[in-house]
């Protein structure tokens, strides 16, 4: 459903190949996982540099698995890896609500900061979706 609430899963759904470690194990960072329609918006492009193409806000369908968020222009896409149009890594990032940045009046927006320097405004639907994100994603990053 594409207007509806991100779903937040453990279990490595959708019907992907779960990584497994040698000893058998699932691999729990391929557990972690989110998915539902976001605004997404290059604050700050790699290397700290001005930002690129996504430099206003656009609604992806955002499926986030393990430390990396895959963006679809529509829900019917997903899985299909020819179909993504961008995938941002959250390793050794950071994220957190972007106190000053606005989408919507009283709308919460949350600021990724990557490794590699670039930084991205992130927006769900309502300020519980929004914290969602930022839940399930803290937890894979470590804060």
């Amino acid at each position: 459903a594409h207007g509806a609430a991100p779903a937040a899963t453990h279990d490595g759904a959708m019907g992907s190949k779960t990584d497994l470690s040698r000893t058998g194990e699932i691999n729990p960072l391929d557990r972690m996982h989110i998915q539902g329609v976001l605004s997404v918006k290059a604050d700050v492009g790699p290397k700290g540099k001005k930002a690129g193409p996504l430099s206003r806000y656009e609604k992806f369908f955002v499926v986030f698995r393990g430390p990396v968020l895959y963006l679809y222009k529509d829900h019917k896409h997903v899985g299909d890896p020819k179909k993504v149009e961008k995938m941002i890594s959250t390793a050794q990032g950071m994220i957190d609500v972007a106190h000053g940045a606005t989408k919507k009046k009283g709308n919460t927006v949350l600021r990724l900061k990557t490794f590699s320097l670039a930084e991205f405004l992130l927006c769900a639907k309502d300020h519980e979706d929004t914290m969602q994100w930022l839940k399930v994603i803290q937890r894979v990053i470590g804060g």
